[in-house]
């Protein structure tokens, strides 16, 4: 009985850092910025659209999201933006 708490234990605290760890990363990617350009990226490729992402923040709760603020989206050679 005594082992299996031990690896339970175990488990949960590498459980426990590994999502620390996660957390951490991903934060640093979204305040460097690389998430937002990587985002912007994809979005234009897969829509041919022309993308604008104002500020960023992300919301840590039980769901972990990103929040965009000022999203514009344009047709190419446009200047102004068809959905805001």
């Amino acid at each position: 009985m005594r082992r299996v708490l031990k690896l339970l234990g175990f488990v949960t605290f590498t459980f426990v850092l590994f999502v620390i760890v996660v957390s951490a990363a991903f934060y640093h990617l979204i305040r460097v910025g690389e998430f937002r350009r990587f985002l912007i990226r994809e979005l234009e490729q897969r829509t041919e659209l022309k993308v604008e992402l104002g500020e960023a923040d992300l919301q840590i709760g039980q769901i972990l999201g990103i929040v965009f603020k000022n999203v514009a989206l344009a047709e190419p050679g446009e200047d102004q933006p068809a959905v805001t």
